[in-house]
């Protein structure tokens, strides 16, 4: 019974290390999550602030606007982990959109985050 729970202890210590070993080191280590924008209502061609986790260029390839099927890439200013600086383009018509994110590594996805902006 002892050798068993010794055992199982050992293989408990490897699997971090597997885990981390085997990952591709392009991937994102973590889901990046925006959890507010600032303001939440504004104009096209304004700037605004997405804060949250996990949202420097390490994790984050780009960022959108997104409305349905519609999808509206914006300009990144910066980005820091905890927050990405964009601009609203001038085309954007007025109406509320979700925000997402297409992280980076060897298979980029697409993260519909649950924040809204609102653009007059």
């Amino acid at each position: 019974m002892l050798r068993s729970l010794i055992i199982a202890a050992l293989l408990l210590m490897l699997v971090p290390v597997y885990c981390v070993a085997g990952r591709d080191p392009a991937a994102p280590i973590l889901t990046p999550i925006v959890k507010t924008v600032d303001p939440d209502t504004t104009k096209a061609g304004t700037d605004v602030t997405a804060a949250g986790t996990t949202l420097g260029n390490v994790a984050v390839a780009s960022v959108y606007l997104s409305q349905g099927d519609l999808m509206i890439k914006v300009k990144v200013i910066s980005e820091t982990d905890n927050e990405i600086k964009f601009t609203v383009p001038e085309t954007v018509k007025p109406g509320r959109y979700g925000i997402t994110v297409l992280t980076t590594g060897k298979d980029p996805r697409y993260i519909d985050e649950p924040v809204f902006l609102s653009v007059e």
